[in-house]
């Protein structure tokens, strides 16, 4: 079986010639199976420019469950960041539960796309405080200025920014 990360690698490489062979490979794929396999000839599929495979991406993987911080880099496209958004920060479902203090997902959000905006007003920069409290009180704030400002935001997935409240 091939690793996931060696089947995503093909799209990266924009290697279209083997299109027919990850569309097979897709389609073999066993359903009882965790999406992990699935998911990766989805993504290299997508990535190689299968509209179908890109639209089943935006329509199942967005969960903050799913779809990772690094898959924003590996499609680099603003429709995605706008999907996520749009899927995870009104989500009543903690993220992260695994930590001991459940991390809402309206933070979470926030915390895997701000890296990837380019050109954040210093007023809504990230603040050095030391609470979740006052983090999504930012992040609630952060989130308006990215509404208010929708179309002209930019994003870069080239220059992430080194921030994360996890560090």
């Amino acid at each position: 079986e091939i690793e996931p990360e060696l089947i995503k690698m093909v799209g990266l490489l924009n290697m279209k010639e083997c299109i027919p062979a990850l569309k097979e490979r897709l389609l073999a794929c066993p359903e009882e199976e965790y999406r992990i396999q699935e998911r990766a000839y989805r993504y290299a599929l997508a990535r190689l420019g299968d509209k179908e495979q890109r639209q089943y991406i935006l329509d199942n993987f967005m969960d903050i469950d799913l779809f990772y911080r690094e898959d924003f880099i590996y499609f680099k496209d603003d429709e995605m960041i706008w999907k996520y958004i749009e899927t995870n920060y009104f989500s009543d479902t903690p993220a992260y539960s695994e930590f001991s203090t459940p991390i809402p997902t309206s933070l979470a959000t926030i915390n895997n796309i701000y890296p990837y905006v380019k050109n954040v007003p210093k007023d809504v920069e990230y603040p050095s405080v030391d609470t979740f409290e006052k983090l999504s009180d930012w992040s609630k704030i952060f989130y308006q200025w990215l509404m208010t400002n929708k179309e002209n935001i930019k994003f870069d997935y080239d220059g992430e920014k080194d921030w994360s409240f996890w560090k």
